[in-house]
């Protein structure tokens, strides 16, 4: 068994950014704005995205749903109305 903590044998960061950039997109797409969700680092995105839900007349928990499966990089995500993005 072979751990890659930093990445040196596999690069991590290009998908990274991508699921970054994904999750973004569906923001903005779901009715979030830019001054809303500053952040570009997951956790504290999902955080910031979760906070302002409630004024953009969302329940916290749909925005956690929405981009919790670009934190794993899935390729086949699945929004949380069911149907494939």
């Amino acid at each position: 068994m072979i751990f890659d903590f930093e990445g040196t044998l596999v690069d991590f960061q290009r998908k990274l950014s991508e699921a970054i950039h994904d999750a973004l997109e569906k923001l903005w797409e779901m009715g979030f704005t830019k001054t809303q969700i500053r952040s570009r680092k997951y956790s504290t995105l999902l955080i910031e995205a979760m906070r302002a839900s409630p004024e953009i007349g969302l329940q916290p928990e749909y925005a956690r749903e929405a981009i919790s499966h670009y934190r794993r990089g899935e390729p086949e995500a699945r929004d949380p109305g069911g149907e494939a993005r």
